[in-house]
């Protein structure tokens, strides 16, 4: 099959909604088949600005897809399937008749309670623009999710037509039960015996890192031996380690850049995975962090429940940071090594990249053949 995928972002300048892609994509091909992909960063089809994308945010993206759009007016039908991440097309007639469409988060699925009203009303704007693009293609395309809390969001704006879950996978080959945690901790001057806690992420405010470091201070009080690593970039790095240093924190390491062939060991060095967002789609992270074994503590929002349903950790209640902070600490004060198996068993029976692939290939099949329009 030929395949096109369309995706605003991509590998090397891609967060969760890239890779996806990129991991799917590297498997179809795999298997035989021919995918091209077009993004601001190619590597095929050069479309869209990725340095409007970083300084406009969703007006950047509507720039992208209103690129697209024009391109592939006329130049669509060579391809057997179409694959488009979080279209937001401004014509009236979308140029792909045979399209699947996977939405990974919605602008309705976020919380506006702490936002200024500059952001709220940015954030408005988007709601209603992603609303009318949504619905307008629903009318001729067949939707996928990547998670449950998604369908519920699009249902919610009045997408009719069945959606179908998709999780986001995992290399498990790659993301694996190591024994490396002396050498590695070693490298990156962690005491063999303390009690590391790793989070990452790109540092941005939906991931309330303000208030990771403010629960490990309490944590560590506690759980003296401890250190937490945050690893990543983003526009609010530089104000969180301000943060961090003028309230004399102590035992938080900050990795701005890891290569991607040094976050397997980091992951298997660690011993919790820490993720506070207010809003997630299906962080990518996260399932790395199963496919390494380590119990997870999560925030409890509808996105991080596969926490629950693999029985590998803790879901939190971050509004009260006192009450969040003593849970971790008599979760940590357990014997979790139970946790870490059941996140690694479920990474490798449910989220191989392999086993994702295949079911975006039936979709794929299904639009070549004329069984899904």
């Amino acid at each position: 099959m030929k395949i096109l995928i369309c995706v605003f972002e991509y590998p090397p300048d891609a967060s969760g909604i890239g890779n996806v892609a990129r991991f799917v994509a590297e498997e179809l091909i795999r298997k035989g088949h021919q995918c091209i992909i077009c993004s601001p960063s190619g590597p095929d089809i050069y479309m869209g600005d990725k340095n409007y994308i970083n300084k406009f945010g969703g007006l950047g993206i509507i720039f992208y897809w209103y690129q697209v759009s024009k391109y592939f007016n006329t130049n669509n039908s060579e391809f057997d399937a179409i694959w488009l991440h979080q279209p937001l097309f401004i014509l009236k007639k979308c140029p792909f008749p045979k399209s699947l469409i996977t939405v990974h988060t919605t602008y309705s699925g976020r919380n506006l309670k702490n936002y200024t009203i500059i952001k709220k009303l940015y954030q408005i704007c988007m709601r209603l623009f992603e609303k009318y693009s949504f619905c307008k293609l629903a009318r001729q395309l067949r939707y996928t999710c990547i998670s449950g809390k998604v369908i519920d969001e699009l249902i919610s704006i009045g997408i009719q037509n069945s959606c179908i879950f998709i999780s986001n996978g995992v290399d498990i080959s790659r993301f694996s039960l190591m024994d490396e945690k002396r050498s590695t901790r070693e490298k990156i001057g962690v005491d063999r015996d303390t009690i590391l806690f790793i989070s990452v992420g790109r540092i941005t405010e939906v991931k309330r890192l303000f208030l990771m470091v403010d629960l490990f201070n309490l944590i560590q009080n506690v759980i003296k031996d401890s250190t937490l690593i945050i690893i990543g970039k983003g526009n609010k790095l530089n104000e969180l380690k301000e943060y961090v240093s003028n309230k004399n924190i102590n035992n938080i390491k900050f990795m701005d850049f890891v290569d991607d062939l040094d976050l397997p060991q980091l992951y298997s060095c660690s011993d919790y995975y820490l993720i506070t967002s207010e809003y997630e789609g299906q962080p990518l992270t996260l399932l790395e962090a199963m496919a390494s074994g380590l119990p997870c503590i999560v925030s409890n929002i509808p996105n991080l429940k596969i926490v629950e349903e693999a029985d590998c950790g803790i879901v939190v209640d971050f509004s009260d940071k006192d009450k969040a902070a003593n849970e971790i600490i008599d979760y940590v004060k357990q014997k979790n090594s139970e946790h870490g198996e059941n996140a690694r068993k479920f990474a490798e029976d449910n989220l191989d990249w392999n086993i994702i692939a295949e079911k975006y290939l039936k979709q794929f099949e299904g639009i070549k053949h004329g069984e899904i329009s």
